[in-house]
């Protein structure tokens, strides 16, 4: 039984280290993303884009895609203190990898070097089409391992916060999917947007 009782306190003292570095790891990489815009606006012609977005356009390219999709996969592993707020989380995350793949149409004008925007189109669909596969992946591992969860002896009943958010995550996916091939302009147009709003 000490053992027992050992094994299980080192388990949750894993459990609050890992939830713990998570939320660091997000202070650190937004923290990376300030530092980069800093970093350009010293090298801009005196004066910072209209948006945080309008960044893609410029050298801080790289860090706010990396910080985004990151930022995303933290709040998808953290979870919430009840299972809304987990939905609400988990939701957040899979938005915020979208906001970084599809970037704003307004490219702005204040930047030390301009990213070529004639590649955008190339980006946001060589870089859609793999989050949407690995999307579809993740939800069907997902949706497994609730299933084994479901008719395991003694498995609790999902809450109902919890359904309402895998099922959200999955209309997202779809729609998504669904755009991205049927209405293609429509999508790299108002994807960013509407997915910054609903992220936040």
């Amino acid at each position: 039984l000490p053992a027992m009782a050992t094994s299980s306190f080192d388990k949750q003292e894993y459990a609050i280290r890992t939830w713990r570095y998570l939320r660091v790891a997000m202070i650190v990489l937004i923290n990376g993303l300030f530092v980069a815009v800093l970093y350009e606006r010293a090298n801009a012609p005196g004066c910072f884009q209209k948006s945080i977005s309008a960044y893609y356009y410029t050298p801080v390219h790289g860090v706010l895609v990396g910080a985004l999709v990151a930022v995303g996969a933290c709040l998808v592993c953290l979870k919430g203190n009840t299972s809304g707020e987990d939905a609400l989380m988990n939701l957040a995350g899979v938005f915020a990898p979208i906001v970084a793949f599809v970037p704003t149409t307004n490219a702005g004008t204040c930047f030390s070097v301009a990213s070529p925007v004639e590649n955008r189109d190339a980006n946001v669909s060589n870089n859609v089409v793999a989050l949407l596969v690995a999307g579809g992946v993740g939800l069907a591992i997902a949706g497994a391992l609730a299933l084994r969860a479901h008719f395991a002896d003694d498995a609790p009943i999902p809450e109902p916060a919890a359904l309402a958010g895998f099922a959200g995550i999955g209309l997202i996916w779809l729609v998504a999917l669904v755009l991205f091939n049927v209405a293609h302009t429509f999508f790299v147009e108002h994807a960013h947007y509407t997915a910054a709003i609903l992220m936040f």
